[in-house]
């Protein structure tokens, strides 16, 4: 459910989530750089939103996909299923105060991180 549109992205309007946000994303992608990702975060701390953000070290663009071998980072990917699945346990469970706003931010990236030398893998 969206309630207001919010800005310009980088595909023009973008909607602003209703609800609780967990975001996955790898340093290595090719399509998302870190800046894009702090930008998201950006905007749902200004709108008070809770989230949940987790930037994976090295993973490429697609790195959960199992049957993309050149992409496919299994550590990694476990660990994100792990947080998905404690995450979805967290927010549905009986008592959950959805008043409360919790922002948790985590990102492991080079100190020389380049989204320029990202590239796609196959």
């Amino acid at each position: 459910m969206v309630r207001r549109r919010v800005g310009e992205g980088m595909g023009g309007e973008r909607a602003l989530p209703a609800g609780l946000v967990l975001g996955i994303f790898g340093e290595a992608d090719q399509v998302i750089s870190l800046a894009d990702v702090r930008r998201f975060r950006d905007c749902l701390e200004r709108y008070d939103k809770s989230y949940t953000i987790k930037i994976y070290p090295g993973a490429p663009h697609g790195w959960l996909n199992d049957t993309m071998p050149g992409r496919y980072r299994r550590a990694a990917a476990e660990a994100a299923w792990a947080l998905q699945l404690a995450f979805l346990a967290r927010v549905f469970a009986p008592g959950y105060d959805r008043s409360r706003r919790v922002q948790v931010y985590k990102s492991e990236h080079s100190a020389n991180y380049d989204f320029s030398k990202n590239v796609r893998l196959e």
